[in-house]
C-alpha cells in the first residue's frame, strides 16, 4: 500500500516538474528579448544534453510543442494560399470549358475545339482561282517568293497565265547578269506552256528592263499569248524588233512597246490586235501605215511621244479610240467611219498644226477633245460639220477655232444635236460666245477671252464660268427657260444688266451654288428652297485682299432652309445674316489683316455668332494671333458659339504652347464635345 502511494507521489511530482518546463518554454516561445533567447538556447541544450536519461520522453514533448507552435502555422498558412489558388484555377478551367460547351451547344451541335489559329495554314484553304488570280496580279520574282508562304503554293506558280519581269524593282541598279539568270531559268522551267499552240497556258508576257535579250523574244515570238507588253525606255537608245518577231504573233490582242524603234516597218500581221500603244517609240510615217495594215481588227490606238512622225496617216474602219499625245507631226489626217472617241494632245510651247481629212466625216463620234492645238486652213464648223453623235466636245487651249468674220459658236452647234457637255478652256480667238443647244446639259468655261456670253440651253443641269482673276469676264445669260439646272458657279465673272438675286430666282432646282463676290456684288440676297451647298467668296479686290477697308460693305443675306453645307472665304466685317435651321457643317476661312485690332475681335465676335446653329465648324485662319480674343473682352461680351458640339481649327504657324489659342477657343465654344487644332 505504501509502495503505491509512493509511486503515486513520485508521479506527481514528476508532473508538477513537466508542467513547470512547459510554462518557462512558452515563456521563453512569447519574449521577444535577448535574454528570452538566451533561456530559449540553454533550454534546447539542456534538453538535448538529457537525451542519455530516462528523462529524455520529455524533452522531446517540448520540441514537439514548439513545432506545433510556431513551425505548423507557418506551414498552414502558406499551404492554404496554395490550396485557394488551386482551387480558383480549376474553377476558372471549369467555368471556361463549361461556358464554351454551352455556346458549342446554343449554335447548334457540339463541335471539335477548333485548332490554335497560330498554328494554322489558312492560305492553304484558299480555292486554286482565287489563288492563282492572287499570284498573277504580281510580277513574276514576287510569285515566286510567295511560294514559300503556303505549301500548296509552292508550285502553283508554274500555271500562272502572266510572267511579268522588272529589273529596275526587283533588281536595282545590278547588272545584267542575276536578271539574265532569273528570266532565262524562268522561261526554261515555262518553255512547254509558252510553245503550246493548244492550250493558252500563258496568255500574258511583260518585261520591263534596260537591257535587250533577242532570245527571250525569238520564245515570245513563238509562243501563243495574247498581252505583250514591252518596255526598254530606260536605255539609251532605241531597240530594233525584226518585223518577223513579236510584230506577227497571230494570237496578240494587246500590244504596248516603248522605248523600240519600228524604223524600217515594211510588214505586220496582227490579226487579232485590239489595242496598240506606242509610247517614245521611234517610226516613220511609212512605217506606221505598214503597221497598221496588218491590223484589222484594231479598235483603240495610242501614239504619246513619237519620235519620227511628220505627216501621219490612220487609216482603218474598225478603230474606234485614237489619242494622239505630244507628237511632232505637223499635220495628221484619219479616216474612220466607226471612230467612237477622238483626243488630240499636242504641246503648250509648239501647238500641234491639225489637219483632218473629214471628207467622210465621224458619224460614230461620240467625244471630241482638243489639247493645245492650233487649227490651219479650217475652222471648227468644218470639223463639227460631220459629227451627228457628237456627245462631249472639250476645247482647251486651242487657237484659230473660228474664222474673225465668224465669232460665235451659234451656228457652229447647231449641227451637234446630240451635244451634251461643252467644255471651253483658254480658248483664244472667240469674242461673242453664244451657246444655244437643246441637248446640252453640262456647260464649263474657264480663263476664256470672251466680252460677252450669252447661253439659251432649257435642259442646262451645270453651268461653270471661270474668268481672269484680274480681268473678270463679262456674260450675259439668259436661263429663263432652264429649270433643270442644279449647279452654277461663277468664278471671277461679272453679271452685266442682270442681278444675281433675278438669277437664282428663277431656277427653282438649284442645289449648289458657288460664287465670287465683287464690287458689283457686295449686297446680295439669296433665297432658295431646295439649295444644299453655297460657297461664297467675298472679295472687293482680288488684288487688295488684306485691305480691311475695302471689305466692310458686303451684304449678305441667306435663306435656304434645306442648306447643309456652307463656305465662306473673306473678312469677318462683311454683315452676314443666316437663316438656315439645317445647316450640317460650315467651313469658313478669314482672310486677317496685318495687325489685329479690337474691331477685328469685335467683328470676329458678331461673324461667329452665326455660325451657331451648325452642329460641325471649321474655322481657317492665317496666324493663331487673330483668333485669341483678349480678356477684356472676354469678361464684358458671351460666348459667340454656346451650342456648338464639333470645332476644327485650321492655321499657321503653330507653336508648342497653344495654352492662350485653347483657352479662347474654350470661351468661344464653352460646350463643345470635339476640339481639334491643326496646321495647314
Amino acid at each position: 500500500m505504501k509502495t503505491h502511494v509512493l509511486d503515486q507521489c513520485q508521479s506527481h511530482l514528476i508532473e508538477e516538474q513537466r508542467q513547470r518546463q512547459r510554462f518557462q518554454f512558452h515563456r521563453c516561445s512569447n519574449n521577444r528579448s535577448a535574454n528570452d533567447h538566451s533561456l530559449l538556447s540553454y533550454n534546447f541544450s539542456h534538453w538535448f544534453d538529457s537525451w542519455s536519461t530516462p528523462r529524455h520522453c520529455n524533452h522531446t514533448h517540448q520540441v514537439l510543442v514548439y513545432w506545433k507552435n510556431q513551425v505548423v502555422p507557418i506551414v498552414s498558412k502558406y499551404f492554404l494560399l496554395i490550396s485557394i489558388w488551386s482551387a480558383v484555377l480549376l474553377v476558372s478551367t471549369y467555368l471556361k470549358e463549361n461556358t464554351r460547351e454551352r455556346v458549342e451547344r446554343y449554335h447548334g451541335k457540339k463541335r471539335h475545339l477548333e485548332p490554335d489559329m497560330g498554328k494554322m495554314d489558312r492560305l492553304s484553304e484558299l480555292p486554286d482561282h482565287i489563288t492563282n488570280h492572287i499570284l498573277s496580279l504580281l510580277p513574276t520574282i514576287d510569285a515566286v517568293r510567295m511560294s514559300l508562304v503556303s505549301k500548296r503554293w509552292r508550285n502553283m506558280w508554274y500555271s500562272l497565265p502572266v510572267l511579268e519581269f522588272s529589273d529596275s524593282a526587283v533588281f536595282g541598279n545590278s547588272d545584267s547578269d542575276q536578271l539574265c539568270r532569273f528570266v532565262s531559268s524562268c522561261l526554261k522551267l515555262r518553255k512547254n506552256d509558252l510553245l503550246n499552240a493548244t492550250d493558252n497556258v500563258i496568255s500574258k508576257f511583260k518585261l520591263v528592263t534596260r537591257y535587250y535579250w533577242s532570245y527571250w523574244l525569238d520564245l515570245v515570238a513563238k509562243s501563243n499569248i495574247k498581252v505583250l507588253d514591252l518596255d526598254f525606255f530606260r536605255f539609251e537608245s532605241h531597240y530594233s524588233i525584226p518585223p518577223l518577231n513579236v510584230l506577227n504573233v497571230k494570237s496578240l490582242t494587246h500590244v504596248s512597246l516603248r522605248g523600240i524603234s519600228l524604223m524600217g516597218l515594211h510588214s505586220a500581221s496582227l490579226p487579232s490586235l485590239i489595242s496598240l500603244s506606242l509610247v517614245s517609240v521611234k517610226l516613220k510615217d511609212q512605217d506606221l501605215h505598214n503597221l497598221l495594215l496588218g491590223c484589222c481588227s484594231l479598235e483603240k490606238l495610242l501614239l504619246n511621244s513619237c519620235a519620227g512622225l511628220l505627216n501621219p496617216k490612220v487609216f482603218s474602219f474598225s478603230l474606234k479610240f485614237l489619242e494622239i499625245m505630244s507628237c511632232t507631226c505637223r499635220t495628221f489626217q484619219v479616216e474612220a467611219m466607226n471612230l467612237t472617241s477622238f483626243l488630240c494632245h499636242g504641246s503648250p510651247r509648239d501647238p500641234m498644226w491639225l489637219k483632218l481629212n473629214l471628207s467622210p466625216g465621224f458619224p460614230s463620234l461620240i467625244s471630241l477633245s482638243l489639247v493645245s492645238v492650233h487649227l490651219k486652213d479650217q475652222d471648227l464648223h468644218n470639223l463639227l460639220l460631220g459629227c451627228c453623235s457628237l456627245e462631249k466636245l472639250l476645247l482647251n487651249s486651242c487657237e484659230g477655232l473660228l474664222n474673225p468674220e465668224d465669232q460665235d459658236l451659234h451656228n457652229l452647234l447647231l449641227g451637234c444635236c446630240s451635244l451634251e457637255k461643252l467644255l471651253l478652256n483658254s480658248c483664244e480667238g472667240l469674242l461673242n460666245l453664244e451657246v444655244s443647244s437643246l441637248s446640252l446639259k453640262f456647260l464649263e468655261t474657264m480663263s476664256c477671252t470672251c466680252k460677252t456670253f450669252q447661253v439659251e440651253a432649257m435642259n442646262l443641269q451645270s453651268f461653270i464660268c471661270h474668268g481672269y482673276p484680274r480681268d473678270p469676264a463679262w456674260f450675259k445669260l439668259n436661263l429663263s427657260p432652264s429649270e433643270t439646272l442644279r449647279n452654277l458657279s461663277l468664278v471671277f465673272s461679272s453679271l452685266k444688266d442682270q442681278r444675281l438675286e433675278d438669277l437664282i430666282s428663277r431656277l427653282p432646282c438649284l442645289e449648289c451654288l458657288t460664287v465670287y463676290c465683287f464690287s458689283e456684288w457686295k449686297h446680295v440676297n439669296i433665297c432658295s428652297q431646295r439649295l444644299k451647298y453655297f460657297t461664297v467668296h467675298a472679295y472687293s479686290s482680288y488684288v487688295n485682299l488684306h485691305d480691311a477697308s475695302s471689305h466692310e460693305d458686303f451684304e449678305i443675306i441667306i435663306d435656304a432652309p434645306n442648306l447643309r453645307y456652307f463656305e465662306f472665304h473673306g473678312y469677318p466685317t462683311a454683315n452676314l445674316s443666316m437663316k438656315v435651321p439645317n445647316l450640317l457643317e460650315a467651313n469658313v476661312i478669314l482672310i486677317t489683316s496685318t495687325t489685329s485690332n479690337l474691331s477685328w475681335y469685335i467683328n470676329l465676335l458678331n461673324f461667329l455668332s452665326n455660325f451657331d446653329c451648325s452642329a460641325n465648324l471649321c474655322l481657317g485662319a492665317y496666324s493663331k494671333e487673330a483668333l485669341i480674343f483678349p480678356n477684356i473682352l472676354r469678361k464684358v461680351c458671351r460666348a459667340p458659339l454656346p451650342t456648338l458640339k464639333l470645332l476644327k481649327v485650321k492655321t499657321t504657324g503653330l507653336l508648342l504652347d497653344n495654352c492662350d489659342l485653347m483657352n479662347s477657343l474654350l470661351w468661344a465654344a464653352p460646350f463643345v464635345e470635339t476640339l481639334s487644332i491643326v496646321e495647314g
